[in-house]
Order: structure tokens, then C-alpha cells, then sequence
């Protein structure tokens, strides 16, 4: 199993001829999927490292997107915490 992070909507063909429709935000998923080239088009792989962070660091960042909503920041979902906390920071003295 693998995390993928969808970043645009989709809907993938399967070998055996069903579809499968993805929306923005995080699905786990088989191998094959995730290692599909059209699912690679569509996410980024930066929520396996989000997925694998410690309980307290998770919800530091939910605080973080919330502070950063707060504020109007637009946030990448690439975007680590500390890149979130910067942007934050920038928006607040601004």
C-alpha cells in the first residue's frame, strides 16, 4: 500500500477495465496505482512524509493550514511546515 497526495482530479482506467475517480487530497492506494504514470501526473509525493510525521507534529500542522487560512496564505500541499510557518510569518508583518 502507498499514500498518494492528489493534487488535480482524475479518473484512472484499471487493467481490467473499471474506473476509478480521485479527488484533491490523500488516498491510499495499491502500489500499482501509485506507481501508475497518470497518478504521478496528478499528486505529489509529499504526503508520505506528512503521513509518517509523529501524532503532535500532524496536528501542528492542521494548526498551521488553519493559521495559514486565517491570514489568506495560500499554501502548496508540498509545502513543509517550516515553509508554511515562514509564509506565515511573512503575512503577519505584512
Amino acid at each position: 500500500m502507498a499514500t498518494i497526495n492528489v493534487t488535480k482530479p482524475f479518473t484512472l482506467l484499471l487493467d481490467d477495465g473499471t474506473t476509478r475517480r480521485f479527488e484533491v487530497g490523500g488516498h491510499d492506494v495499491t502500489d500499482d496505482i501509485a506507481g501508475h504514470w497518470w497518478s504521478g501526473e496528478h499528486s505529489a509525493p509529499a504526503l508520505e512524509a506528512e503521513a509518517a510525521l509523529p501524532a503532535g507534529e500532524a496536528d501542528g500542522r492542521e494548526a498551521l493550514l488553519a493559521r495559514a487560512a486565517e491570514l489568506g496564505v495560500k499554501v502548496d500541499g508540498r509545502w513543509s511546515n517550516e515553509r508554511i510557518a515562514a509564509a506565515i510569518a511573512e503575512a503577519e508583518v505584512a
